[in-house]
């Protein structure tokens, strides 16, 4: 049955279109697999999407299994409830994400912001580097490397714009220092 819409004080029939119905896809860890995956509580429900974004994302830090074959969250180590969007008639949405596609892309976003801190921090180092200034260069140049990498993921991930990001990269930079030195002074060097 069609659903109804009013137009100009009148009831008219919608066109007839193809109904989708989403519920959100959830996992939870099996408690015998907790020690694979650090971080993760097991037997707690949690949306699969979020708990694949945190799989892969402890995977990229840890340099392992990037390009591991197959779904990012293994149905041996996960059970999985709700979810899976079916267009009215029974016809299945699209297949998960595979650990190579996501691992793929992840992985070159990351490389290309580790790229563009590391470059911003070697020159922010020398530019400081035997100047007038009384900064640590090497310190200087973590604190603006990171705040980059930090800023380059903002951009290619998050889509977020340059104007918005620059203000945010002055501010982070310098509080980064400060943080840094500080840590310098708590471990005595």
């Amino acid at each position: 049955m069609p659903a109804a819409t009013i137009d100009a004080g009148r009831m008219a029939a919608a066109p007839s279109l193809p109904r989708v119905t989403v519920s959100r896809r959830e996992a939870r860890l099996h408690p015998e697999q907790a020690d694979l995956y650090p971080g993760l509580v097991p037997g707690q429900w949690e949306s699969a999407a979020m708990l694949a974004d945190r799989v892969l994302a402890a995977r990229l830090l840890r340099g392992r299994d990037l390009l591991h074959p197959g779904r990012i969250l293994a149905d041996a180590h996960f059970e999985f409830r709700g979810g899976q969007a079916r267009r009215v008639g029974g016809e299945q949405a699209p297949a998960r994400r595979s650990m190579t596609t996501a691992a793929a892309r992840e992985l070159g976003s990351f490389l290309a912001a580790v790229c563009v801190g590391s470059v911003g921090g070697l020159l922010a180092a020398r530019l400081v580097q035997g100047g007038a200034w009384s900064v640590d260069a090497g310190t200087l140049g973590v604190a603006a490397g990171t705040t980059l990498t930090a800023a380059t993921h903002a951009r290619l991930v998050h889509g977020l714009a340059l104007r918005a990001l620059a203000p945010r990269v002055l501010l982070a930079a310098p509080v980064a220092y400060l943080v840094m030195r500080g840590v310098h002074v708590i471990l005595g060097r």
